[in-house]
């Protein structure tokens, strides 16, 4: 397996498994939120196009506090020493640290698909299932993608 996404699959597992990846997922949630009710219920814009313009400005300050702890994490463990001494090029680590973190963000924009679920159930009734299956189509290869990543890291038996 390539070295990079040997470190990209360890840099996302062990954010899986961190508190303050989720606190920050769900802050970056809450703002999505928050802006997807102004938008929807207040103003009464049935469109994701307010919530992508916000998403521009909100990934300012995402993507910066999910990148920060990547090597902070690997220094304070004592781990950037000993990936230091492996045969892997630093290119190699940048990748696996950027391809990390890329999965991360393609998983809490996963999350923010329930604005555009919200937004076919009630405003698009008769054209729910279009939008529905627009939509399936990502989350299914998202979800082949994980399950084709997590079958092929077990062991052979």
């Amino acid at each position: 397996m390539n070295p990079a996404l040997t470190i990209a699959n360890k840099e996302y597992s062990l954010a899986n498994r961190s508190l303050s990846t989720y606190i920050i997922y769900g802050v970056y949630l809450l703002a999505c939120g928050i802006w997807f009710a102004l938008n929807a219920l207040k103003i009464g814009a049935a469109d994701m196009r307010g919530i992508f313009g916000v998403m521009h400005t909100l990934f300012l300050f995402f993507i910066p506090a999910l990148t920060m702890g990547s090597i902070a994490k690997e220094r304070s463990t004592g781990t950037l020493e000993l990936i230091s001494t492996l045969p892997i090029k630093l290119g190699q680590i940048v990748w696996g640290k950027f391809l990390g973190v890329l999965f991360q963000l393609a998983t809490v924009l996963l999350f923010t698909l329930v604005f555009a679920f919200l937004i076919g159930f009630f405003w698009y009734r008769s054209r729910l299932w279009s939008h529905f299956y627009r939509l399936s189509g990502f989350v299914i290869c998202w979800s082949s993608f994980y399950c084709h990543r997590n079958f092929r890291q077990q062991p052979d038996r």
